[in-house]
C-alpha cells in the first residue's frame, strides 16, 4: 500500500473512476508517467478563420489540467524560439462549468502566450497559466474559444488538455 507522499503525488493513482464521454478523446499514458499523464486531444483546431468553438468536457478525473495549443512551429536546438507571424493573433479561450459559471479567460496574443516542447521539435504548445484547472466529480465543462480575426498564415494547430502525473502538483 503506497505512502499518503506517494499517494498525494498521482504514482500510484489508478483513476478507478476515468470514465470520459466529452468530445475529443482521452488517452491515459499510465501510473508511470512523471507529467502530461492524462491527455484530451480535441483535434486540430483552424485559426487561419474568424470563428467560434465549443468543446464538451465530461468525467475528467480529479487531476490538474493545462490547456495548450500545439501549433506546427519548431522550438531551435538552442536559443529562443523564433516569431511567427501569426504571433500577433488574439486568441480567447474559456473554461465554464455545466451551470456556466466561469472557470478560467484568457484572451492575449499568441506570442504572449509560454512556448514549451522538446528541443528541435516541429511542433510548440503554447499555454498560459491562466488556462489551468482541477476539474471536480461529476462535473461537466464547456471549453469554448474564439479567433476575432482571419489570419491566413496562422500554422496549423490542436488543441490538448493534458495533466497528472507523479510530478504533478495536486
Amino acid at each position: 500500500m503506497p505512502n499518503d507522499e506517494t499517494a498525494r503525488l498521482g504514482m500510484d493513482h489508478k483513476f478507478s473512476n476515468l470514465n470520459y464521454t466529452g468530445d475529443g478523446n482521452l488517452r491515459d499514458h499510465s501510473r508511470k508517467s512523471a507529467i502530461q499523464r492524462l491527455v484530451v486531444d480535441l483535434g486540430a483546431v483552424d485559426l487561419k478563420e474568424a470563428i467560434v468553438r465549443v468543446f464538451k468536457l465530461e468525467g475528467l478525473p480529479d487531476a490538474q489540467f493545462v490547456s495548450y495549443l500545439r501549433v506546427d512551429h519548431p522550438l531551435p536546438s538552442s536559443g529562443r524560439a523564433k516569431e511567427f507571424k501569426a504571433g500577433v493573433m488574439i486568441f480567447e479561450m474559456s473554461l465554464e462549468d455545466h451551470n456556466g459559471t466561469e472557470i478560467f479567460s484568457e484572451e492575449a496574443p499568441l506570442k504572449n502566450w509560454t512556448c514549451s516542447g522538446s528541443a528541435g521539435a516541429f511542433q510548440s504548445d503554447l499555454h498560459t497559466t491562466k488556462t489551468m484547472f482541477t476539474p471536480e466529480s461529476g462535473k461537466s465543462y464547456r471549453v469554448i474559444f474564439k479567433i476575432s480575426e482571419r489570419n491566413l498564415q496562422t500554422p496549423n494547430c490542436q488543441l490538448l488538455f493534458m495533466g497528472g502525473g507523479w510530478k504533478a502538483l495536486p
